[in-house]
């Protein structure tokens, strides 16, 4: 992590270090290491803090130095797992279009 990460960190809940963690490693890149700790980290979470969670992963990565312009999305059904949708900017078809980068079930 960069020194304006740590710094930021002190004082912080749990809850808001694990969304600092996951937006640090989708602003890297790390799609399957993101996923592969969110599903880690959810298994024992209610769908309140698996909300907040995505919330405040979202509102780091449309903030700070390294901005970039991802945004997680779940998507609850009643007969099938919750799944985990992470969103990016289409290069292809503008800043207007979304692309799915990566999807999963939690």
């Amino acid at each position: 992590m960069d020194t304006f990460t740590q710094a930021s960190m002190y004082g912080t809940t749990p809850l808001e270090e694990k969304a600092e963690q996951f937006a640090s490693l989708l602003r890297a890149g790390l799609e399957d290491e993101f996923v592969k700790q969110f599903q880690r980290s959810t298994a024992g979470m209610d769908e309140c803090q698996a909300d907040a969670l995505i919330a405040l992963v979202n509102m780091r990565l449309s903030n700070g130095i390294r901005r970039r312009d991802l945004k997680v999305v779940i998507a609850r059904k009643a007969d099938s797992p919750n799944t985990v949708t992470v969103l990016d900017r289409s290069r292809f078809f503008g800043s207007g279009w979304s692309v799915a980068r990566q999807t999963f079930a939690i």
